[in-house]
């Protein structure tokens, strides 16, 4: 399908792809969203990667395609462009950063920085209930505790309704969308990925190998004392991680 989408621009050598609706749904249609093209990218290279392991043919194209896939970028400012003719406008919910998480783009620590800094601003204060468990994962992955926080208490607080804590979609004070599974599971994901910051798959720089294949780094809230995941199920096995305030842990197989 990617390869059927991208559009190769002789002039500049490279692929884009045309005429899509990013993340920011507000945005309209675009030409080139930096997550669109960076999620296109990585689907290829894992489908070769896929087609390798089976001992199959890679088609040529694939590869050519993921190589020079075009992802906005600025090199002065160091961080990523939203799409092509971007220009600073407020966005409805997280779209760029979404590079640093869940896509776990390849970048230099200032990259992410720059870029997480400039688009967490940019996201509008009204919007739904998926960009601050977002923001709060990726501060985390960048060891800043306390805004990490404040985002995980803002990715919930605003949007529970009712005797019954039901999850409402939107911050206004209408019953709208309720039981939103999106916000619950931006929630949980907060703290997973988040204060006690799992990644499966490849190493990520600066985290440390607890299993194979499965990676920690995790950013304590200063005001919590523990933080217990139990029934971890991995590789046919079960596990309980245990993570105390200053971030040192320990993982126990159940028996």
């Amino acid at each position: 399908y990617w390869v059927s989408r991208a559009y190769y621009n002789k002039e500049k050598d490279r692929y884009e792809i045309l005429h899509v609706l990013p993340p920011d749904e507000d945005a309209g249609i675009v030409n080139n969203s930096a997550y669109t093209n960076a999620a296109a990218k990585r689907n290829l290279e894992l489908a070769i990667a896929a087609l390798k392991n089976a001992g199959l043919n890679v088609p040529q194209k694939w590869r050519e395609v993921a190589s020079k896939m075009y992802i906005p970028f600025d090199d002065k400012s160091r961080r990523f462009i939203a799409y092509d003719g971007y220009n600073g406008r407020k966005t409805k919910q997280a779209d760029t950063e979404l590079l640093i998480y869940p896509l776990a783009y390849p970048m230099p620590d200032d990259v992410k920085q720059r870029t997480f800094d400039y688009y967490k601003q940019k996201t509008d204060p009204r919007g739904p209930a998926m960009t601050s468990s977002i923001h709060a994962i990726i501060a985390a992955e960048l060891g800043r505790s306390d805004e990490a926080y404040k985002h995980f208490t803002e990715s919930f607080q605003p949007f529970l309704r009712g005797e019954f804590l039901m999850f409402n979609e939107k911050r206004s004070k209408t019953y709208e969308n309720m039981c939103f599974l999106t916000g619950c599971g931006g929630v949980l994901q907060s703290v997973i990925y988040g204060f006690a910051g799992l990644r499966i798959g490849n190493k990520p720089e600066g985290f440390n190998q607890i299993l194979p294949e499965l990676y920690i780094k995790p950013c304590m809230p200063k005001n919590w004392k523990k933080l217990t995941i139990t029934n971890i199920y991995w590789r046919g096995k079960k596990y309980d991680l245990e993570i105390l305030s200053d971030n040192k842990w320990v993982i126990r197989e159940r028996g």
